[in-house]
């Protein structure tokens, strides 16, 4: 059985409001670990209006890793069996990951004129 204790709290209201398996969660961890350090860059040099649509940077870590778990799952399994270097594999992923965190900031800073999209983006931190 995967461990579940070791989740941040933000990250498992997401996965509690998703109803994400528990099978998902080292996926989850790993990419949380893996975007904490670019994402956080990249926050800090939002406005403070953006900052605040999710009211703190680990609701928007804990969403931006929600949102890249398809992704990010999915390139692993199209490299899997590709041809390509590990080093290319790895490319790939930082790739995948990078376009995440810029989507995900984009729909942030729009969420400032949007009221429903940052209702949409808070919802699982609600309740």
């Amino acid at each position: 059985m995967t461990d579940t204790q070791n989740l941040a709290p933000e990250l498992q209201q997401i996965a509690d409001f998703y109803n994400l398996e528990n099978e998902a969660y080292d996926g989850l961890r790993s990419i949380y670990e893996a975007v904490e350090q670019p994402l956080r860059h990249d926050f800090e040099r939002l406005p403070a209006s953006a900052q605040n649509i999710l009211g703190n940077f680990e609701r928007l870590h804990a969403s931006v890793t929600y949102n890249l778990l398809g992704a990010t799952a999915e390139t692993l399994r199209l490299t899997q069996d590709a041809d390509i270097s590990e080093e290319q594999r790895a490319s790939h992923l930082e790739s995948v990951l990078a376009r995440g965190i810029k989507l995900m900031l984009k729909n942030i800073k729009a969420a400032r004129r949007n009221p429903v999209l940052k209702r949409q983006l808070n919802e699982p931190f609600e309740g």
